[in-house]
């Protein structure tokens, strides 16, 4: 999937690339009560959630 496709999936809303385990993700967000929604591609993972999000692990798409 391209990233234009991954932001589509999502509808439109602002994507972040993780680089970290998908525990830590689901730590972050439950830890800070941040609804999220994920999906991962070839290894790598990608969310949105309801609040931005600050991790310096969590870095924004954009549709390249």
């Amino acid at each position: 999937m391209t990233n234009q496709e991954i932001i589509n999936y999502f509808g439109g809303r602002t994507v972040y690339r993780y680089t970290d385990s998908l525990e830590e993700l689901q730590h972050l967000q439950e830890t800070t009560n941040n609804s999220y929604n994920y999906l991962i591609v070839s290894d790598v993972i990608y969310f949105v959630a309801n609040d931005p999000v600050t991790d310096s692990k969590a870095q924004e798409i954009t549709g390249e």
